[in-house]
């Protein structure tokens, strides 16, 4: 806090209450999650899918926890929070099985180029 200028006092005083700045923080997590899920490309469903896993079981994502998945690391924590936070992660949860996402039964298997990991 000192770095950003800020005395724990001042800090929390932007928030009405510990459950607020608590339902913002998660929030904030499942929003940056969501821009790091979004692969900015349309693509076919099978590819979407090959891509997202491809991120999610990468080297770089098992290296680096501090960027992981937020839907994977709180519903402990999502469960005893405010009404806030439990629609964010909600939210979140329904965005990833949204079934525009998941290719359906009839859809083709994934191409070795599809699949293939950097």
């Amino acid at each position: 806090m000192r770095e950003a200028g800020l005395t724990h006092g001042g800090f929390y005083r932007h928030f009405g209450s510990r459950e607020d700045l608590i339902d913002e923080a998660i929030d904030a997590a499942l929003t940056d999650g969501s821009r790091q899920a979004d692969t900015g490309e349309s693509l076919e469903p099978v590819a979407e899918l090959a891509q997202i896993i491809d991120g999610y079981a990468s080297k770089a994502h098992r290296d680096n926890p501090q960027v992981g998945c937020a839907v994977a690391a709180l519903p402990a924590d999502v469960s005893r929070c405010g009404t806030r936070a439990r629609h964010a992660y909600s939210r979140q949860v329904r965005r990833y099985n949204r079934p525009a996402r998941w290719p359906d039964s009839t859809s083709r298997s994934p191409t070795p180029s599809e699949t293939k990991r950097s």
